[in-house]
């Protein structure tokens, strides 16, 4: 925290010398997300062809246990008949709950990522615009809004 503003940047970067270039030129490198920590995960990946899958990770998310829809969600996920052994038949209604929870979790609050960078396309905007007119008034109220905005929204995504 610096003056009382949230700073969530990716500080762990992975360092490579020259002959490890050398080795592994195709490498990539993936920061993973914030999740129980102010710390994320680095993955470094030597063999591109051996890509890790790319989706998006589930958490059933505490709060959830607030809204009658993801009660609703578990309840008809449930009574679905599925044929196989009992095992199969648990591992595929956890499969469909997931997936109704992940659609109804990103209908309810939408895509974290996405309302993250259009916040920052419009801090960006503002910032320029107060360069031009730094004394204004409408502007900087509209920066200090977006602050607060961009503020509460990792507060939020940190909690729940």
């Amino acid at each position: 925290m610096v003056r009382g503003q949230l700073i969530y940047e990716k500080l762990d970067p992975v360092l490579l010398r020259d002959d490890c270039l050398q080795l592994f030129p195709n490498f990539f490198v993936i920061n993973g997300p914030f999740t129980c920590s102010d710390h994320a995960y680095v993955y470094l990946n030597t063999d591109p062809s051996h890509a890790p899958r790319r989706g998006t990770t589930f958490k059933y998310q505490h709060s959830w246990t607030h809204y009658q829809e993801t009660h609703s969600v578990v309840r008809q996920n449930w009574k679905i008949q599925v044929r196989g052994t009992p095992m199969y038949k648990f591992s595929q209604k956890l499969k469909k709950i997931k997936l109704d929870l992940k659609t109804w979790s990103k209908r309810m609050f939408g895509n974290f990522r996405s309302k993250l960078e259009r916040n920052g396309e419009k801090l960006l905007h503002v910032k320029q615009k107060l360069a031009l007119q730094p004394h204004s008034a409408r502007l900087d109220n509209w920066h200090y809004r977006l602050l607060k905005q961009r503020e509460k929204m990792h507060l939020f995504n940190q909690k729940y």
